[in-house]
């Protein structure tokens, strides 16, 4: 793996705009986080006001600012559409790249550094948020640099240092500003057990410069939090501190809870092929790494300052009430770093046991297989799932609506499911016949199956069922709407509607008959959004017509005037 230096670069360049930015405006934004995003950018571009974001009307207390700025200014540069808002989000994801590869190089060599790159590119839970228009991989951009400045300055020579806990500490605040506490809890939960084992807390605190550090912070975090809270008060205060932080942190919210392990599967087989590889060098790192060993540097430092990384985070979010997969994303770098170093040694033949390599091989291979049978039986199984939620969901709570046909991604998921299970064969097989070189290669290939099938196969075909047709719903009610109508949404609460419709969106309840009859009673012309299973709900209201039907999603008016050509029905 001995590559010229402009070869590097053209290949970490080639990989990342392939895995990266290729098709990222393919499919429409997802609810409900993108949609809400979307609009809040939407909103601070709307109302020329850069301080608090506003959604359907209303101020937006759940995020700081900086990814809708981010997100505003992509906007601003080429147009409200899918591939701006998940722009911020690619670009963090290539500076996660490069923050890796330089790394490895840095404290291994350039085999280190490309192994970071290549598995970071390779890992299905890092693309898939650095493809989305979300805020976890932003974050997780800034307490990567964060842990990885600090580290740098705790084992550079005093003087020298100063710099690097000074960039550490403004990092530190751009993580603040992007997700609120949980930027400065992961790296400050991750340093804590690094010196408290290294008895360096004292000495520790003193080179940090915690008045000039704590300077830096506050100047790339504090401006926009004191404007808020002067602008805002104390529904600021009650709407992100305590209910997005605290109360999220205590209480499972939007049914999004999950028991302790929750997070143990999506690492073993989101960050698969890589997740496994790991394991080995925790081990190593916790009991091969004694005190006089990590304060001399060097690898034994190295490998007890990522497990320390990992495992703070990990139980960190592991206690959250509130689970999604999305969230354990800050602690995958170091996840990654460690599968890089297993696979540093065993390239350069300092594997300590012949067994052990062959026995994570194994074990990835047969993980890998597993991951392909049940991708492939995929798409069997999701027609009787839309089929019983479709018989459960809450048309007040769940996003989407679904079409009266089934959702049928068989082929696709069968077509990825086998691409997958030769990838892990042939990883395996290589493994056991001790062909490092081979298996690296199946088992990259296994991991760019698995990201590029997903996006460029199943997912299109899947939001062509669930969210297609309400992005075209939506994008023609905002071309046919003229000043002083009005829009409505019945038994439909979809934040992306937002976003698409430009407008305003007056939120009635499936239960709320009376109040929909009032709003269709109105004098004004008003639109109205909704279901097609409220379809009948609708028919009973004699002020009520329909102008289109798309998926599982209507359009219709109060006949307040005749429709628009351009609204035909389908």
């Amino acid at each position: 793996m001995s590559l010229p230096r402009p070869w590097v670069w053209v290949l970490i360049g080639a990989l990342s705009l392939a895995i990266l930015f290729a098709g990222l405006g393919r499919i429409p934004f997802i609810d409900r986080d993108e949609g809400e995003y979307a609009a809040a950018a939407q909103g601070m571009i709307d109302r020329s006001d850069w301080v608090i974001p506003h959604v359907n009307g209303r101020p937006y207390y759940e995020k700081p600012a900086l990814f809708f700025w981010l997100m505003g200014l992509a906007f601003k540069a080429f147009g409200q559409g899918e591939t701006a808002g998940r722009l911020p989000s690619a670009l963090s994801g290539l500076a996660l790249v490069l923050i890796l590869y330089w790394f490895g190089k840095r404290r291994g060599d350039e085999r280190l550094g490309l192994l970071c790159a290549l598995f970071t590119l390779t890992s299905f839970l890092i693309v898939l948020l650095a493809r989305a228009a979300l805020l976890d991989m932003p974050l997780t951009l800034w307490t990567t640099l964060t842990l990885i400045l600090f580290y740098e300055g705790y084992h550079a020579p005093s003087g020298r240092d100063r710099w690097y806990f000074r960039g550490a500490w403004a990092s530190m605040g751009l993580a603040f500003l992007t997700k609120g506490p949980v930027g400065a809890a992961v790296p400050l939960l991750a340093v804590f057990p690094l010196v408290l084992a290294d008895r360096t807390l004292f000495s520790t605190l003193r080179r940090v410069e915690l008045h000039i550090g704590l300077a830096f912070f506050l100047l790339a975090a504090g401006p926009w939090y004191a404007l808020a809270l002067m602008r805002e008060g104390r529904a600021f205060w009650e709407g992100f501190f305590i209910s997005q932080n605290v109360t999220r942190y205590t209480e499972a919210l939007l049914g999004h809870g999950a028991p302790l392990w929750f997070y143990l599967p999506v690492l073993a087989f989101m960050v698969w092929p890589w997740s496994f590889f790991a394991l080995p060098v925790i081990w190593r790192g916790l009991a091969k790494s004694p005190r006089p060993q990590r304060l001399a540097g060097g690898p034994a430092a190295l490998d007890f300052f990522l497990v320390c990384w990992l495992g703070s985070g990990f139980i960190f979010f592991s206690l959250s009430a509130t689970k999604q997969p999305n969230y354990i994303l800050p602690a995958v770098p170091p996840l990654v770093i460690l599968a890089a170093r297993w696979w540093q040694d065993l390239l350069a033949g300092r594997a300590d046991r012949p067994v052990r390599p062959r026995l994570w091989l194994t074990v990835t291979g047969l993980a890998g297989l597993v991951l392909a049978g049940f991708y492939a039986g995929l798409g069997r199984l999701l027609p009787a799932a839309v089929k019983q939620a479709r018989e459960r969901i809450n048309p007040d709570s769940f996003e989407y609506a679904f079409p009266p046909g089934p959702l049928d991604i068989r082929t696709e998921t069968a077509v990825v499911g086998l691409l997958l299970a030769a990838a892990a064969a042939a990883a395996l097989a290589a493994g056991l016949s001790r062909r490092h070189r081979a298996t690296l290669t199946a088992l990259t290939a296994a991991g760019v199956f698995f990201i590029g099938g997903t996006w460029h196969l199943t997912f299109p075909k899947t939001l062509d069922y669930l969210q297609t047709p309400a992005r075209k719903l939506a994008l023609g009610v905002r071309q046919i709407m003229r000043p002083g109508d009005s829009l409505a949404a019945f038994g439909l609460y979809k934040p992306t509607l937002w976003f698409y419709t430009g407008h305003y969106i007056k939120r009635i309840r499936s239960d709320e008959v009376e109040r929909l009859e009032r709003s269709l009673a109105a004098k004004g012309h008003v639109y109205l959004l909704s279901r097609l299973s409220l379809l009948p709900v609708l028919a009973e209201n004699k002020n009520f017509r329909l102008l289109q039907v798309r998926g599982g999603y209507v359009l219709g008016d109060n006949k307040a005037r005749p429709p628009d050509p351009a609204s035909g029905s389908r």
